[in-house]
């Protein structure tokens, strides 16, 4: 027999989730998600393919200051090659959805700012892990992320440009 408790929070469990997404809406901003699937062939060498692209509302909450110039898609510098490992690119960056946006490990998330001159500044996320927090069931999950410094085919390259 289910303890009180265990009732509880299963009949409560539709309501914190519908509660999670107007939180997401409310506080959230729109960030286009493009849904991107590696196509590996058996030596593990892969080509990044578009499968769809659609437009989420979430929460994108970076750790501290971003290094914009090894960030944005659009930089004059070659940034993918380097010798050094920067902080940023090895810390999670947490996104919140909803639920029902099913963005996935592998996806690539552009988010798009201005900077201080008006101009949009896009940065290319990776999710890189799902993780959630459970009672009696998965009360809420949020995607960790982090920067995509890899090369881009020109399929990817022309979505985000035309972003």
């Amino acid at each position: 027999m289910p303890s009180v408790q265990s009732y509880l929070e299963e009949s409560n469990i539709a309501i914190k989730r519908t509660l999670f997404d107007n939180q997401i809406e409310l506080m959230g901003k729109m960030t286009k998600a493009l849904r991107l699937k590696i196509d590996e062939d058996r030596y593990g060498d892969g080509e990044i393919v578009i499968i769809s692209k659609s437009i989420v509302e979430c929460m994108i909450v970076y750790p501290g200051n971003v290094p914009l110039l090894r960030s944005r898609s659009d930089a004059v510098t070659d940034t993918t090659s380097g010798q050094n490992i920067y902080l940023m690119d090895i810390l999670p960056i947490d996104l919140y959805a909803k639920w029902g946006d099913n963005i996935e490990k592998h996806d690539f998330i552009v988010d798009k700012t201005r900077d201080e001159n008006g101009n949009y500044t896009k940065f290319i996320l990776q999710v890189s892990d799902l993780v959630g927090t459970f009672r009696d069931s998965l009360q809420f999950k949020k995607w960790l992320c982090a920067p995509y410094n890899g090369p881009l085919t020109s399929d990817v390259q022309f979505a985000v440009d035309t972003f």
